[in-house]
């Protein structure tokens, strides 16, 4: 019933709220929603002050609760377009309605050199945050950057492990930005 009512909302461009952490139960993804099919669905994200955040990616079958037409996602889509109903730097460069799995997106996330957020399945890994390196065999490798903008070495993990992906959020721009000023330091210092 999730996936046929995510479908629609889809179709319809619809703002949702997708809950699919069932250990952190009032956290949710909210924005427009672009695609959605049995692997994944692709929200358009939107921060509680309706400005644009990026992409949120979840795998479609971790979503236990659909959010639809509440007063909270409706105040969004009017904050949203208060603000002009711009669209996230991410989605310049990125063709959102060619991606149909978590693989696509990893080819599409590491063309495009991007920074992500994701979260894997299990006890040992839970949040990490890097660009894509390297894609193969159903595995990916993710060059880690540390919240201070250093390099934090690199993990390879496979792509079904994959619960959500952020891209192109504010999260991710910040870590952006602290990259571009360690980098800018580290030439200073060596002259």
């Amino acid at each position: 019933m999730i996936l046929r009512r995510l479908q629609q909302a889809t179709l319809e461009s619809r703002f949702v709220g997708t809950f699919d952490d069932k250990h952190r139960p009032t956290v949710f993804a909210a924005g427009r929603a672009r695609v959605c099919n049995e692997e994944i669905t692709i929200l358009s994200s939107v921060t509680k002050d309706g400005f644009e955040d990026g992409l949120a990616v979840r795998a479609t079958l971790n979503i236990f609760k659909l959010e639809e037409e509440t007063k909270y996602l409706q105040s969004l889509n009017e904050l949203w377009h208060y603000h002009g109903a711009k669209k996230s730097d991410i989605e310049d460069v990125v063709v959102i309605e060619s991606i149909h799995s978590f693989q696509q997106l990893f080819e599409e996330l590491q063309r495009v050199k991007t920074i992500v957020s994701l979260w894997i399945e299990g006890d040992l890994i839970n949040e990490v945050c890097g660009t894509v390196a390297e894609i193969q065999n159903g595995f990916f490798r993710l060059d880690l950057i540390a919240a201070s903008g250093e390099s934090n070495g690199s993990v390879t993990l496979r792509v079904e492990d994959v619960q959500s992906v952020n891209a192109g959020g504010f999260d991710e721009r910040r870590i952006g930005i602290a990259r571009e000023l360690y980098l800018r330091r580290e030439r200073d210092e060596r002259g």
